[in-house]
């Protein structure tokens, strides 16, 4: 007997569990994640250009 096969039976996707929970589906996961790094490296370019300034000075 396969211990690894009833484990499976018995436990949910931990993926499928998150998505049905934040009630979303697997394409707009992907898409606020997206969003969130886009605003996140802009963030990150402002800084550093501003620090370039800053020091240039």
């Amino acid at each position: 007997m396969d211990d690894n096969q009833d484990f499976d039976e018995k436990s949910p996707d931990l993926y499928e569990e998150v998505l049905v929970s934040e009630s979303l589906d697997q394409y707009e996961g992907l898409l606020n994640r997206s969003k969130s790094t886009k605003e996140y490296l802009k963030n990150i370019h402002q800084i550093l250009s501003l620090n370039h300034i800053k020091t240039k000075y």
